[in-house]
């Protein structure tokens, strides 16, 4: 029994299936929408007797996989070639709106990931900043040390001459002598010839900035006895 179309024309159902078969997805349309053309398609040939009822569903699968073209990635997902059994109609645009839920979730994410990308790296070009500051406030005291030990080191090699000076007229309290200072690490008590710590610059200025303060209870006495 042949169809026959809305303008009048009969077209068989050998014509129909034909057709059916260079039914492609078009660029732009979603999965869903062009299974629902096929099965638009596939049921005017049915109508046509261009396919057997029984075998509706096989038909339209094969031509799905056929014909989808833009997203082979959903084809994967829904493995329809290894199936036994062809889902319906139903089922099958069920699955495909699912993946295609899924496909734009992902989609989404993947967006938003971007989005945040360029304040991750702002994060990352601030931290590197920071380290860049610390590693030359490091630099600078490391320097300061080394012309401190020079300068330590030219004195101990040529102790200056000292003039003599008249014994005072009333008795002096004798000046605190000062704990000996490591150079290397900051502490008191040794020398850094003999230190086996590791070096803290920043110790070690603080202590050269206390010797260079006056010692209390330095000084003459003041009064008769």
């Amino acid at each position: 029994m042949g169809y026959k179309k809305a303008y009048g024309t009969t077209v068989d159902g050998d014509e129909l299936f034909l057709r059916y078969r260079e039914c492609f997805q078009a660029e732009g349309e979603t999965a869903s929408d062009y299974l629902t053309r096929l099965h638009q398609q596939l049921t005017r040939v049915v109508e046509a007797d261009g396919v057997n009822i029984q075998q509706v569903n096989n038909v339209r699968v094969q031509q799905f996989c056929r014909g989808y073209l833009y997203n082979e990635e959903l084809l994967m997902k829904l493995d329809l070639k290894r199936r036994n059994l062809a889902p319906n109609f139903v089922d099958l645009l069920r699955e495909v709106q699912r993946e295609e839920q899924r496909v734009l979730e992902k989609d989404s994410r993947r967006k938003t990931d971007k989005k945040e990308m360029p304040a991750a790296k702002r994060a990352a070009v601030m931290a590197q900043s920071t380290v860049v500051r610390e590693d030359h406030r490091v630099k600078h005291l490391e320097e300061v040390v080394a012309q401190l030990q020079q300068q330590l080191s030219a004195a101990l090699a040529s102790p200056p001459s000292v003039t003599p000076r008249p014994a005072p007229r009333y008795p002096t309290r004798a000046p605190r002598k000062r704990p000996m200072v490591c150079f290397n690490c900051g502490q008191l008590g040794h020398r850094m010839e003999g230190c086996t710590n590791p070096r803290d610059a920043e110790r070690v200025q603080q202590q050269m900035i206390a010797r260079s303060q006056p010692p209390r209870g330095s000084g003459n006495d003041s009064g008769h006895q």
